[in-house]
């Protein structure tokens, strides 16, 4: 992912929005210390988690990454009830299947990341990679019902494994989907 330039944000501050003490990486909220120069170093903002937070709490984090960054703004496995509150105050977009709020998504780029999974349960873990992917710029391609109970699944799509540019392996009760896909494909895997 392409580095931040030391800019100012792209647009304005959402109104009330906090700032750092001068020449600090850190925005203390009270309650969390957002780290405003990550996506200078990693090419992307703090990634929100969602669950344990307030809403007060997921609406000042949005706020302040907002406020102090210019590409997307993520906060995964959020509620719909949450997001939608958070979006009425600061918009973005909500994936329901997902739980991934958004504000700022980047526009596609060339690198295509496949998703396997390997059962209807590991969907909503799938769905949520598919997502965060998407929205940070990444083309998807998701290939699911591939588990290794049935073999024959897996070798019907090795074509597409093995061209992969890298793979996103979920399978929530073993680690032998991993395992075999990163046999076939020389592409990185993250299980």
């Amino acid at each position: 992912m392409e580095r931040v330039p030391d800019s100012p944000p792209a647009s304005p501050a959402p109104p009330g929005s906090p700032a750092p003490v001068a020449g600090s990486p850190v925005l203390d909220l009270g309650f969390a210390r957002l780290d405003v120069r990550r996506e200078r170093r990693q090419g992307i903002a703090e990634v929100v988690y969602g669950p344990g937070k307030t809403l007060g709490q997921v609406t000042a984090i949005v706020r302040g990454l907002l406020a102090h960054s210019r590409g997307p703004v993520l906060v995964t496995r959020v509620d719909a009830a949450t997001a939608a509150a958070v979006q009425a105050e600061l918009g973005g977009s909500y994936d329901q299947e997902a739980r991934l709020a958004c504000w700022r998504p980047a526009p596609p780029g060339d690198f295509t990341v496949t998703i396997v999974s390997a059962g209807t349960a590991d969907w909503p873990v799938a769905a949520e990679a598919r997502a965060v992917a998407t929205a940070i710029g990444l083309r998807t391609r998701v290939i699911h019902d591939v588990g290794v109970a049935g073999l024959d699944r897996v070798l019907q799509v090795r074509d597409e494994i093995e061209d992969a540019q890298a793979v996103i392996v979920v399978a929530g009760m073993e680690g032998a989907l991993a395992s075999l896909v990163a046999g076939v494909t020389p592409a990185p895997v993250v299980a």
